[in-house]
């Protein structure tokens, strides 16, 4: 009765608790009614607000700094309904009333910049923009960390290190990918400082004595708790160096550096990374975790719901957020020459075997087959699970044994007629997977699991199994098959000779990469090859390319060499393929786009050519641009490396994200039973599958 007088009277109220803030005496169901219209969209007020009533809402303490921004929002928006008198007073009491009024005070600085000193060079303006930023907003937001979203290339060893010595740390971490150890940190600790500080390396060999430096890649993250046991109770700072690959929820490295960096007492925590956001606004949440106290699990599963797998929508929000906890540095800050980007197109004797109807009829006619041999093994397989599931029922002992069992083969009984698009099949799936590699299998014998593993997908999802090898032996096989062949069509020579400095070739794909030292080496070239099976080696490679006029150019995978080792040698770069992420687009070209480079930056992206007709080749860099856009829209950045003639909507690609999302989400657990590791974001068979939707698994 009473909050119902004070919305009458006007009288609004703010009162913080412990975990949440509440306003009372507002229109609070009219001021919904906003929000979901302004941003078309359910998920802020179904997840943002804990409730919701006519005169009342509440929210956690986290969301402050986002209902702020609502706010703002609404204010500037002419069709709300709600008075703006209304939604300014309740800014006020906000930031009178709840922690936000730590915002608005001025806080003593933290960082020492007479300590830039230390080093040899003199911070650029974006750097000392950045010492300024941190300076302020990490105590003004009660945050433990803050992220440098510094394009690559742009300094952010010399910005982390720097940092580290302006807070007046008693150790500097540093975790690193492990290509990183020595030709970045290591170089970097004895090249940057004046007078370098002691150091200690993970993989060096030597038990850690008191060094000042400590530099681990990231393997070694969880065998070295007794070194963050070790600094405990000291001024810590600790630097995550290319963070992105850090950035999944369920990362194990994630949950491993976060229990280092509390047993440590890390005061300051930065995340660095020139490509912080790979494609979804979900991939925040473990920065969230590490710097944010308020960022609780409450929190953490509402987040989720609103910018999880496929929230698209208050974007804008999002980003508000990030700049808030993130300094961003751009590209174009570096006073580097733009890029020259450049279409290779390619084409080949046999281009027409790649077009998407070609392929789209060899995957149908796959699919056909594969049912057909389902089919006929039905019997065989059916009565192989069930001898599996009879030996694993002997084993159940207690009620509650009894319970998980029975409630497995509920869910066994539904799944061969769910949709697995539906959200709800999700939880199904999952307890059936874990259920079965957690408690199933551990207790059949050891001839059996093997196979055990195979039939499971094959009784729970086969239309999903059939699925993934047709993704990944015909589609996967086809775009391996393009690339290999159009390497022999490519002017390597041509490229190499006409530039000032070396080039470096960039593909996804083992095999292009050793096509392209067969046809570099047939007509007199001498190329270098990074990948798996040299990475051992990636130090001396790198050293020999650059000291060595007579080598060139240098072929790498993306997974080997995309990410931290500078190769300024170089100034041309040919992408025999594109990568489907725009993060890692970003990072292969800035080895070469970087604070060093004194030329100009060419990039040649192959492109297989057969004319109007789509094929797989197009098709990947349709799926790059939409994650372009997709990171733009999060960071509020735009990418230097777009082509000007892109233009592709989202109506275009609806196929091919629709199907990334819903194998990437649900069915990974599917995919490993046969060993397929691929990224099946680029084609759309769920036209095939509908067509053949067999019933004969049916309970």
């Amino acid at each position: 009765m009473f909050s119902g007088i004070r919305k009458i009277l006007g009288a609004i109220k703010v009162e913080q608790t412990e975990t949440e803030i509440i306003i009372s005496g507002i229109p609070a169901d009219t001021m919904a009614r906003d929000i979901s219209k302004i941003w078309k969209t359910s998920r802020i007020n179904g997840h943002m607000f804990s409730r919701i009533n006519k005169s009342q809402l509440a929210f956690p303490l986290f969301f402050a700094v986002d209902v702020m921004y609502i706010l703002n929002q609404m204010t500037e928006h002419k069709a709300g309904y709600t008075r703006v008198r209304t939604i300014n007073k309740i800014k006020t009491l906000l930031l009178e009333e709840t922690w936000l009024r730590d915002t608005e005070v001025e806080h003593a600085p933290r960082l020492d910049q007479s300590k830039l000193s230390l080093f040899h060079y003199t911070p650029k303006p974006y750097q000392q923009t950045f010492y300024d930023a941190y300076d302020t907003l990490v105590p003004q937001y009660n945050l433990k960390g803050y992220l440098l979203a510094a394009a690559p290339g742009s300094g952010k060893t010399l910005s982390s290190l720097s940092l580290g010595e302006c807070l007046q740390a008693d150790h500097i971490v540093v975790f690193c990918p492990k290509i990183a150890l020595y030709r970045v940190w290591e170089d970097s600790i004895n090249s940057l400082y004046k007078k370098p500080p002691s150091y200690w390396i993970y993989d060096q060999g030597k038990p850690y004595n008191g060094e000042r430096v400590i530099v681990i890649h990231y393997e070694g993250i969880s065998k070295t708790t007794a070194v963050a046991k070790a600094i405990a109770g000291k001024k810590v700072f600790v630097a995550l160096d290319e963070s992105h690959y850090l950035n999944e929820t369920t990362s194990q490295r994630g949950d491993h550096y976060l229990e280092w960096v509390t047993t440590c007492e890390a005061e300051d925590r930065l995340w660095a990374s020139g490509t912080a956001v790979k494609a979804l606004g979900s991939e925040i949440i473990p920065l969230l975790r590490t710097i944010d106290p308020l960022f609780t699990k409450d929190v953490e599963a509402r987040f989720k719901k609103i910018y999880g797998r496929d929230g698209a929508r208050g974007l804008d929000i999002l980003q508000s957020r990030l700049g808030l906890i993130s300094h961003k540095t751009e590209k174009h800050e570096l006073g580097l020459d733009k890029p020259i980007m450049k279409r290779l197109p390619i084409v080949i004797p046999n281009g027409q075997l790649y077009t998407l109807p070609a392929i789209r009829k060899d995957m149908s006619d796959f699919i056909t087959e594969r049912f057909a041999y389902y089919k006929k093994r039905e019997k065989e397989d059916r009565a192989f699970y069930f001898h599996c599931t009879s030996l694993h029922e002997r084993t159940l002992r207690s009620r509650s044994d009894r319970q998980a069992y029975n409630q497995y083969v509920d869910y066994i009984k539904l799944l061969p007629n769910m949709d697995l698009r539906d959200p709800n099949a999700k939880p199904v799936v999952m307890y059936c997977n874990a259920y079965e590699l957690k408690t199933l299998i551990p207790t059949l014998p050891k001839e059996l699991k093997k196979e055990f593993k195979s039939v499971r997908s094959i009784i729970k999802y086969v239309e999903l199994k059939i699925q993934g090898e047709a993704l990944g032996r015909v589609l996967g096989r086809k775009r391996i098959e393009c690339h290999v062949d159009m390497v022999p069509h490519i002017d390597f020579k041509g490229i190499c000779e006409t530039t000032t400095k070396k080039t470096v070739v960039f593909t996804s794909f083992v095999e292009a990469l050793e096509a392209c030292e067969v046809a570099q080496k047939a007509i007199g070239m001498n190329p270098l090859l990074v990948y798996g099976k040299t990475n051992n080696e990636l130090a001396k490679t790198v050293a020999m390319f650059e000291r060595n006029e007579d080598l060139n150019p240098l072929n790498a995978t993306y997974h080997s060499l995309s990410t931290a080792v500078p190769l300024v040698m170089a100034d041309t770069m040919i992408m025999i393929n594109a990568p489907f992420r725009a993060y890692i687009h970003e990072q292969a070209i800035s080895r070469i786009h970087r604070l060093g480079a004194d030329t100009q930056t060419t990039i040649y992206e192959a492109q297989l050519d057969t004319g109007l007709e789509p094929n797989i080749s197009t098709r990947s860099s349709d799926i790059l641009a939409w994650s372009q856009d997709m990171v733009a829209a999060i960071l509020g950045t735009t990418s230097l490396y777009i082509h000007d003639e892109i233009d592709v909507s989202m109506e275009t690609l609806d196929e091919c994200i629709d199907e990334h999302k819903h194998l990437q989400s649900v069915l990974n657990k599917g995919f490993e039973d046969y060993g397929i590791d691929i990224d099946p974001s680029d084609f759309d068979i769920t036209h095939v599958m509908k067509t053949r939707n067999p019933t004969y698994m049916g309970w």
